[in-house]
This record gives C-alpha cells, sequence and structure tokens, in this order.
C-alpha cells in the first residue's frame, strides 16, 4: 500500500499545474494579454478589463441542462423512492449534483465518493470529490474498470492564539479489498496511521468522465478553449487601447518650438529660489521654460507663434474593426465548444420556435451525450451505495431519468400530454413530460389524480384520467 501512496502522491503532484491553470481559465484569472514591461497603470487597468470570462459560460450552458430528477430500476416503484430518499436526497445530491458536472467540464473528471454512514445505517455518505485531491487508477487490460484510488487532504493542528499550528497532510489508499490511512507532519515522512477491509469491495469512487479515448484518458472540454480565450482577449485589449487613445479625432502640432528664448536666441532656464538650475531628475538636464499653451478645448482658441507652426487632425480609430473581429473569435469558440452563439453575444431577435430549437440543436446533442456518459456514473455511485447499506448493488439503478431543461410553450406540452393520454398512453409516463416535474412530484400528482375520481371530480375528463376510472369500475 505504500507503493501505491507514492505513485499516487507523484501523480497528484505532477497534475497539480493542470488543475490550477484549468481552475484559472474557468475563473477568469488567467494570463493578462501581453504588454511591454514597465507599463504605467492606465495599461495595467485595460489588461484587466480586457478579461472576459467566456470560458465559464461556455462551461456553464451545457451544465445547465443536466438535472437528476429521479431512478428507475427493474424492481418496484417504491424501490425507486427508496433509493431516491435513502441515497439522492439524504445527500442533498439535488443542489450539489451541478459541482460534479462543472469540475468534469473544467478538468475532464468529476469525482463522487460512497462510504458507509456510520451515523445512519440505512443510509450512505455521497461525497462530491475535487479532482486535485483525488486520483484513481485503471485496470492495465480493462481501462475503465479501477482497481485502486488515494485521497488526500490537509489540516492544522494545535492552532492556538499564540501559535499558528501545524500543517498535517493526510492520504488514504483504497483498494478494492482493503484501505490503508497515512499521515505526514511537517513534510516528514508518512506515516502509516490505521487501515482495514474495504466493505463495499470495490473502489469507493466514481468518476464523471464527459470525453474520454480508447485508452481511458480523460480531456478537459474547456482546454482546446484556451488559444481562442486569449486572443479575444488580446483583441479586447488593442480595443480598450485604441478607444483609451485614439477613439476620437485629435490635432497635432508641427513646426512649433515651446522654449522660450532672449533676445539674442539663448533658451531660458527655470531656476530654483537660490537661483540655480532646477535639473531634471530623469536626465539630469536643466529644465527649460515652455510657452503656456493653455487648456485646449472645442470652446478656445489656441495661437503658436511662428511662421513654420502647422495645425492638422488625426483622424479616430475605427473601432468596428476590432468590434468585428471579436465577435467573429466569439462564433468560432462557440461553434467549436457546441453552445448556440446566441448564449454568447445575444444579438438574436424575433425568431420562432422552430428556428430557436435549430439553433440550439447542437447544444442539445452535447447535453444528451453527457447525459448518457454521466448517467452510467450515476448508477455506479447509487450501486455502491446500495452496498454501503448491506445490499448486493446489482439491481439498483439501471436507468437514470433526467429532467427536462430546455424551455418550451407550456400550453403545447399540456395539449401534447392530454392527447397522449387520450390515446391510451400511461398518465404517470406523460405527466413525467411536464417541465419541471420529478418522481416525487409526478406520484403525489397519481394520489390526488385518484383521490378526485373517487370524488367523482367533474373535471375528470380534463385531466385525462376518465378512462382510468372507467376502467377501474368496470373491474370491481
Amino acid at each position: 500500500m505504500t507503493d501505491l501512496l507514492m505513485e499516487g502522491l507523484n501523480t497528484l503532484q505532477q497534475n497539480l499545474h493542470l488543475w490550477t491553470e484549468e481552475d484559472n481559465y474557468y475563473r477568469g484569472k488567467h494570463e493578462r494579454p501581453f504588454a511591454p514591461e514597465g507599463v504605467n497603470k492606465e495599461y495595467q487597468a485595460l489588461q484587466e478589463m480586457a478579461v472576459a470570462p467566456w470560458l465559464r459560460l461556455v462551461g456553464k450552458a451545457p451544465v445547465q441542462r443536466l438535472r437528476v430528477d429521479g431512478f428507475r430500476t427493474d424492481s418496484t416503484a417504491d424501490v425507486d423512492m427508496d433509493v431516491w430518499k435513502r441515497h439522492w436526497k439524504a445527500n442533498r445530491l439535488d443542489a450539489r449534483q451541478r459541482v460534479v458536472y462543472i469540475d468534469a467540464v473544467k478538468h475532464g473528471r468529476g469525482v463522487v465518493s460512497v462510504m458507509r454512514n456510520v451515523q445512519q445505517r440505512d443510509q450512505s455518505k455521497i461525497l462530491i470529490e475535487s479532482p486535485r485531491d483525488v486520483f484513481v487508477a485503471y485496470d492495465d487490460v480493462d481501462v475503465f474498470t479501477p482497481v485502486w484510488a488515494i485521497k488526500t487532504w490537509t489540516t492544522v493542528e494545535g492552532k492556538t492564539d499564540t501559535s499558528s499550528g501545524m500543517t498535517v497532510n493526510h492520504a488514504v489508499v483504497y483498494t478494492r479489498s482493503e484501505w490503508a490511512r497515512y499521515r505526514q507532519a511537517n513534510a516528514g515522512a508518512w506515516e502509516h496511521r490505521t487501515g482495514g477491509r474495504n466493505p463495499l469491495g470495490r473502489v469507493p469512487f466514481v468518476e464523471f468522465r464527459p470525453e474520454q479515448d480508447s485508452l481511458g484518458r480523460p480531456m478537459s472540454m474547456l482546454r482546446p478553449l484556451f488559444p481562442m480565450q486569449r486572443a479575444i482577449d488580446t483583441m479586447r485589449f488593442d480595443l480598450l487601447l485604441a478607444a483609451q487613445f485614439s477613439a476620437y479625432r485629435q490635432r497635432a502640432v508641427t513646426g512649433f518650438d515651446p522654449v522660450l528664448r532672449d533676445e539674442n536666441g539663448e533658451i531660458l532656464w527655470a531656476k530654483n529660489t537660490d537661483g540655480s538650475l532646477k535639473i531634471n531628475p530623469a536626465n539630469g538636464q536643466p529644465i527649460p521654460l515652455l510657452v503656456d499653451l493653455g487648456r485646449p478645448g472645442v470652446d478656445r482658441m489656441q495661437i503658436f507663434p511662428g511662421g513654420d507652426t502647422k495645425i492638422w487632425d488625426l483622424a479616430e480609430s475605427n473601432l468596428n474593426n476590432y468590434v468585428s473581429t471579436i465577435k467573429m473569435l466569439v462564433q468560432q469558440m462557440a461553434a467549436i465548444a457546441q453552445v448556440p452563439p446566441q448564449y454568447l453575444l445575444g444579438d438574436m431577435a424575433n425568431l420562432s420556435g422552430d428556428a430557436l430549437d435549430s439553433a440550439e440543436s447542437t447544444l442539445g446533442s452535447l447535453a444528451d451525450d453527457m447525459k448518457r456518459e454521466f448517467g452510467s456514473s450515476w448508477e455506479d455511485v447509487i450501486s455502491l451505495a446500495d452496498r454501503s447499506v448491506g445490499g448486493d448493488g446489482l439491481s439498483l439503478a439501471s436507468e437514470v431519468i433526467w429532467g427536462d431543461a430546455v424551455a418550451k410553450s407550456f400550453g403545447v406540452v399540456v395539449d401534447g400530454v392530454q392527447k397522449l393520454i387520450s390515446t391510451g398512453f400511461p398518465r404517470e409516463a406523460a405527466w413525467e413530460m411536464i417541465p419541471g416535474s420529478t418522481q416525487v412530484k409526478v406520484q403525489s400528482w397519481v394520489k390526488m389524480a385518484d383521490a378526485e375520481i373517487a370524488e367523482g371530480n367533474p373535471y375528470a375528463n380534463a385531466l385525462g384520467i376518465t378512462a382510468k376510472a372507467e376502467s377501474n369500475a368496470g373491474a370491481e
């Protein structure tokens, strides 16, 4: 186990710079557009303003369409609700599930751990782990089957008002049959603390990989977009520079010498109160006296002496060239990321529903692909959760029910649901198609509908449940 510990720690350390780079790009803290060394604060402020974290929006677009609403098993409906309550709701995964999706998009792998719940034996303990701190090793032959894993974390022990405490690193190594915990204090040697048999019989970590190859190598969905993000930042920086210094027409003066001279043509120098010459600290040279040019403005006239003086205009820069280039780069990023361009540019208006569906078809395909991949991972999580409470984990969660997060016309959906039920389609399956429905809501609707049928609800036909009520009466 010690060999696995050192291998896992080395791998995590080697991958740390990749994790940090991906996290910085997602948060908009990546490198700024190039500027020469020694630029002033004005240039530095423009560098900061030039950064637009497009990758954050690109990453969140498909994640917002991923929402698990329940699990369908090959057992009874009661088992579905049992899984939902004891494993999903008990671990607050309704809200926390998006964390693992974001990690998967950013880093190519999100991680979920499953442990026994020592405080509630009939419930599992499911945690969202950081891919920065967890490494999962896979079989050499079957590259999709985990064989061991390591998890690390850091604590500070002995911290008081007068002492900063001691930094302690912790690590746990898991195989399919056993586990071992290690401790390292103040960057010293790793010490074995405790260990035992792995009660799950499997590595207790499940990875969520939106994209991987036949060698089992995951890939960040955002990393291929890093060069595009830098190109957009650079063009925005150039745009801000142009807007700051050449967005408006300016006047230039040539052939004019502003230095004051005496009647003999000698330069007049600025002096201190004691009569000594004032010295420019930048170059060590005396400072000449200059003509007061006043303050330029549209309501003021400026007069420049000298027969060779000429005043002419400098035309303003055409900022539309920068704007069109930035727009082109953003559109290319949207195409590569399979995100509708209107999500990034917001320039689509007055489109029909069919046109919007067509514009979002690529994003829908991406979300469906992620659902298939992540659905398999959630099935593994629920299987491990069943093992953690004493089950065999073989028959649970054979299918994940994903919520429909696509914007649709509610009236069209209701009309379609009612027509389905009128043809004999199961009402419970039809109600699952209503936007925002969940397993809990649908079962609650079924109970309320049955109660209203028993009470002779005059609107039963509008609910699409009259046929069921009549069939039940005939059976009796």
